[in-house]
């Protein structure tokens, strides 16, 4: 009887390890985060409008597939407008529907030279227009999860490699 609880013990194990594999879909990899099997980290993009979304969650859309876009619903309500009289203070009185996106590249305003200045601070020493760009694809390595904590962003949760992902996104119309 020993042995029988024994074998089906070691299969449970082996079958619920071995369905973590590198060709799960995301999806099913953020379940397996979430149920504590896993650890990875994906990569944030910040679009306009202080939206952030996860790598896994955004596409390529535009007209020239030049702009990262999060997948699915496409728009948002963002608050324009705020309450200054007693009856809504602290409340948004007015939305505006915006498209959160960015461009793979481009140019943006920023620091173009840093150093120290005639006090010895390190700081901007000037501003400009800067080429930025933006990686489509990854490759995300994978770890068995080992941590106690149930926080699964813990870095402290990452036990041995075991398979490294690639990510690419996705044109927009190809998951719509």
């Amino acid at each position: 009887m020993k042995s029988m609880i024994a074998v089906i013990a070691l299969v449970f194990t082996a079958v619920t390890f071995a369905a973590v594999n590198p060709n799960m879909s995301w999806k099913e990899l953020r379940k397996a985060r979430s149920l504590n099997k896993v650890y990875f980290d994906l990569p944030q993009y910040q679009l306009t409008h202080g939206v952030f979304i996860w790598a896994d969650k955004a596409c390529l859309g535009g007209s020239n597939e030049d702009m990262i876009m999060p997948i699915g619903k496409k728009d948002r309500q963002k608050c324009v407008q705020w309450g200054s009289s007693s009856d809504n203070d602290g409340q948004c009185v007015k939305y505006e529907t915006v498209y959160p996106r960015i461009a793979v590249s481009g140019t943006r305003y920023g620091c173009i030279e840093w150093g120290n200045n005639d006090s010895g601070e390190f700081t901007c020493l000037q501003y400009g227009q800067k080429p930025y760009s933006y990686n489509t694809s990854f490759a995300v390595k994978v770890f068995k999860h080992t941590g106690n904590s149930t926080d699964m962003h813990d870095q402290n949760n990452r036990g041995r490699r075991l398979f490294t992902k690639n990510l690419v996104l996705p044109l927009c119309v190809d998951v719509d």
